[in-house]
């Protein structure tokens, strides 16, 4: 018989689209969106740029 374990939850991303975050070598921007551990990030030079959850902090 074959049994499988149902998945886990998944955890509420850390960051919502518009919130306000600061990565260090690329300064502050705005969250365009979160999946996972990936967080893109629109920074003032209107350029996106994608990063591990764990390099980025909110503001």
């Amino acid at each position: 018989m074959n049994s499988t374990a149902p998945a886990p939850p998944r955890a509420a991303p850390r960051f919502a689209p518009g919130d306000a975050v600061r990565v260090p070598k690329y300064a502050d921007g705005v969250v365009q969106s979160s999946a996972g551990e990936q967080v893109t990030i629109v920074f003032s030079d209107q350029v996106a740029r994608t990063f591990m959850a764990d390099f980025v902090t909110a503001v």
